[in-house]
């Protein structure tokens, strides 16, 4: 199943189609890399059988019914999804966290939030005012004070990227203490 969908993926994203042997190959090696995923994942599906919903580090319950299916592919998509929220229903959160700080914290007249898709922040800042606003965007991205108020603590750190230019064109930013100013 992971194999189908990731060599859909490639071609859709990526114009690459790879073998099922080449995608299944890929697949072990990655958990060969994280050998800790596999026993991870167990114990998610375990507790969703056991609970029904899956739940997120800030609480958000997402039921998952199709679990107590009798067709084992139903059961295999809902253990799926059980997996996949903890990581991506969280990281959604986490940015819903980011945007609700930036939008409070940034001034108007130096920047403002025009969107975000799936795991990025999209904004105009002016010119002369990155070196102002984009450290307080990576400080915020970091680590948003909203986790503070959910008593979320992270075992990782959560470090972003910041390009500036066109959507999927831009240039690294780099921070001036980075750059040694």
């Amino acid at each position: 199943m992971f194999e189908d969908k990731f060599i859909e993926l490639a071609k859709t994203d990526y114009e690459w189609e790879p073998s099922w042997d080449e995608a299944h190959s890929m697949r072990e090696g990655f958990f060969e890399l994280y050998s800790g995923l596999p026993k991870w994942h167990d114990k998610e599906k375990k507790i969703v059988r056991n609970n029904g919903f899956a739940r997120i580090l800030s609480g958000r319950r997402r039921r998952l019914p199709a679990i107590y299916s009798k067709e084992k592919w139903i059961r295999a998509e809902a253990e799926r999804q059980a997996v996949n929220i903890r990581v991506q229903g969280f990281i959604g959160d986490y940015k819903s966290m980011a945007l609700v700080e930036a939008d409070d914290r940034l001034n108007p007249h130096e920047a403002k939030l025009v969107g975000e898709h799936h795991d990025a922040l999209l904004g105009i800042v002016r010119k002369d005012c990155h070196d102002v606003v984009l450290p307080v965007v990576r400080q915020i991205m970091k680590a948003p004070a909203l986790l503070r108020a959910f008593n979320i603590k992270l075992d990782i750190p959560m470090n972003s990227d910041i390009e500036i230019g066109r959507w999927g064109a831009g240039i690294r930013y780099t921070d001036p203490i980075c750059r040694g100013e």
